[in-house]
């Protein structure tokens, strides 16, 4: 026993001999396993971290810029700088990143308005309208709450002290998730959980269930401060002529419809001031009553009502006009959203989303002028999204500007042509290293920043192009730092020019460890155990990406495919066929699932089609998509049947692998060839 494990046993006998309280300290020695309850009362589960360790164990993605669109793209009056952001990647890193002061374009107490969709921890793959799988929503019970805290903790970093925070859960949830939301935001910024009751009765198999048929969401309503802004929200009612006459609403000789309240508490003064204002009716008994005007629209009266904590007046997804639906599943509805932002944002305002799915969020603030930051780790809800915000809407023809960011998945060419001042500051961020100010030095060896009590050595590929990164060169690095650097030194250095394999040199007293850009070394270094972000290929795929945490750098996948035009049982109209003949993905990623005969193309996930791609510059508009799982069924081919002057001149294609990592072929139209003979015979016999 060491003089400080003597030291503490004596204060703590001192303490329990006077009788004293306890700390958290000597409660956490006493009982390890026991959970130490900080406030009045706190959810406790299992694996549940200190907020401090979620803090510090969370890897703080870089945001590397793809590309700004569209062209031309608007800009907002007051903040003609600012640039919506669309953001793939895990969210909890990004979050991370957007969290933290110091880090470059951080929104650390900027946000006025989040509203999150988390899965809803019901064990189910989530699909399509096409039947492909979006996301998967795998994380149950303790998972799922943890999951759920870890990123709250983030988005309450996010928030202005003017800010509010809707959580959107289903009845499986809300209860635990309450709980923790006031612990995270304090239950005194506790302000409404809203129902938001999108059926009144049983349909289907719900009329015939074992319980009274469950047709609500709940939406859970926390603000940061006391000044949390609030402009409530309100809707129309319609009725026809003898509708409201039986719900007692008159008509005045002038035929203005009204309705009218008792006077309650108002009082003499006050009701004159509402007589002079036309505001008050006598009933035949004389009694004063309260006159409210009401509106028409056509052979219909309209009752403008305010909103309360049970909303009844808006559908869900299946009644969703034809024109907002994108075939992403889980979407949500624009009104449920336009009357959150409405309700708790101004014009101007930074909204959001860290789910951000179809991109209804995004859409919504677009069109009512907010600002918008939307997050998603799937490839298929980047593209739904950019899709849906290029279109624009009636009151926003033109969308304003937004930068497309990856983070966690990196294109290392882009990289590379950075200048040595960005590059250092990107891969020092990436493995979680501060950056000094200015460069320190030992000897003539420049120190860039330090991770943790370690100092940080970046290496200048630029200025040293084509030099490889050996054991030579580290002991070259050791006599100009004069044998200085101390016990342990880091070097961040690209993996293809490291020229050694073990994870660090040793040289007199001291380790060279190479942090390789982005191999073997990361995982050791890092908190965690972190996972590429994958991407569902199936319906059935057992894929996680809610807690999966990505890292890497874009790899291109190997491509070969055919593209053949194929008769229909309509002789005027032809089906664009696309042929996978060889799909790999780089062997730099590893532990790839293998080649099988009822497989050949294990890591191939989705195909996208832009049919119509408007030229070099252009954002890619996908028109149809296609599932690897669908395309194995019919030999791995894709086809479509184009409405009339759907096709361009030029087509483009993107084949996307399970890392996310793209392959992208332009073609001209004139390049799909009639089928083979035999093929066209084949397709004619099994029409008919």
């Amino acid at each position: 026993m060491d003089a400080y494990e003597q030291q503490t046993r004596e204060q703590l006998a001192k303490l329990v001999a006077e009788g004293q309280p306890l700390t958290e300290r000597y409660l956490s020695l006493l009982y390890p396993n026991a959970a130490i309850v900080k406030g009045e009362y706190e959810l406790v589960y299992r694996g549940k971290m200190d907020e401090r360790q979620v803090i510090a164990d969370t890897l703080a993605a870089p945001l590397q810029p793809v590309r700004i669109m569209p062209a031309g793209g608007a800009t907002y009056p007051n903040h003609p700088d600012w640039s919506n952001r669309l953001i793939f990647g895990d969210n909890l890193q990004v979050l991370k990143a957007l969290a933290t002061p110091n880090l470059p374009n951080n929104l650390y107490g900027q946000v006025d308005l989040i509203y999150i969709d988390p899965p809803f921890s019901t064990k189910q793959d989530m699909e399509g309208g096409q039947g492909q799988q979006a996301y998967s929503d795998k994380v149950a019970g303790s998972q799922f709450i943890e999951f759920l805290r870890r990123r709250l903790i983030f988005l309450s970093a996010l928030l202005k002290p003017t800010g509010s925070i809707y959580v959107h859960l289903d009845y499986r949830m809300v209860g635990p998730a309450k709980v923790l939301m006031d612990e995270v935001f304090n239950k005194s910024n506790f302000q409404n959980q809203v129902v938001w009751a999108y059926g009144t009765t049983a349909r289907g198999a719900k009329a015939i269930a074992s319980q009274f048929a469950r047709n609500h969401d709940y939406l859970v309503w926390y603000r940061k401060g006391s000044q949390a802004k609030f402009h409530g929200d309100y809707y129309e009612r319609l009725y026809t002529f003898e509708e409201a006459r039986q719900k007692g609403f008159q008509q005045d000789a002038a035929g203005v419809w009204f309705k009218t309240a008792p006077r309650g508490d108002y009082t003499d003064e006050s009701i004159e001031q509402l007589r002079v204002q036309g505001r008050i009716h006598e009933n035949s008994k004389g009694n004063i009553r309260i006159r409210y005007n009401l509106s028409a629209k056509g052979d219909k009266v309209v009752e403008r009502l305010a909103a309360g904590d049970v909303w009844t007046d808006i559908a869900d997804a299946m009644h969703m006009p034809d024109a907002e639906q994108t075939g992403y599943p889980t979407q949500k509805p624009e009104a449920l959203l336009a009357r959150i932002i409405r309700a708790s944002s101004d014009e101007g305002d930074v909204v959001l989303d860290a789910f951000a799915g179809s991109g209804t969020t995004a859409a919504v603030a677009e069109r009512l002028g907010r600002r918008w930051v939307a997050i998603d780790c799937g490839k298929f809800a980047i593209y739904t999204i950019q899709k849906r915000l290029l279109k624009g809407s009636k009151e926003q023809p033109v969308p304003h500007r937004f930068t497309l960011y990856n983070a966690g998945l990196y294109d290392m060419d882009a990289l590379m042509k950075l200048d040595s001042a960005q590059y250092r500051r990107f891969v020092l961020q990436l493995f979680q290293a501060s950056e000094h100010a200015t460069p320190k030095r030992f000897g003539d060896l420049e120190i860039h920043g330090q991770l943790g009590r370690f100092p940080v050595h970046v290496y200048d590929f630029q200025r040293y192009a084509g030099l490889m990164l050996g054991e030579q060169t580290i002991e070259s690095m050791h006599q100009i730092a004069n044998g200085s650097p101390g016990e342990r030194l880091y070097i961040i250095a690209p993996d293809d020019l490291v020229d050694f394999f073990q994870d660090y040199v040793e040289v007199e007293d001291t380790r060279y460890y190479v942090l390789r850009v982005p191999r073997s070394i990361l995982d050791q270094l890092r908190r965690g155990n972190y996972q590429r972000l994958r991407q569902p290929s199936s319906q059935a795929d057992i894929n996680d990406p809610a807690t999966a945490t990505g890292f890497d750098f874009i790899h291109l996948p190997e491509l070969e495919a055919s593209y053949e035009l194929r008769p229909t049982s309509q002789p005027m109209f032809a089906e664009y066929t696309i042929r996978l003949q060889h799909f790999a993905t780089s062997a730099a990623e590893r532990n790839q699932p293998q080649p099988t005969a009822e497989n050949r193309f294990p890591t191939f996930a989705m195909l996208l089609v832009d049919p119509d791609y408007a030229g070099e510059g252009q954002p890619f508009r996908y028109g149809y998509h296609f599932y690897a799982d669908a395309m194995r069924k019919s030999n791995y081919t894709a086809s479509f049947l184009p409405r009339e002057g759907e096709v361009g001149e030029k087509l483009m294609f993107i084949y996307i692998d399970i890392y996310g990592n793209e392959y992208t072929e332009l073609r001209q139209r004139s390049d799909f060839q009639p089928a083979r003979i035999e093929a066209a015979e084949e397709t004619i016999e099994a029409i008919a």
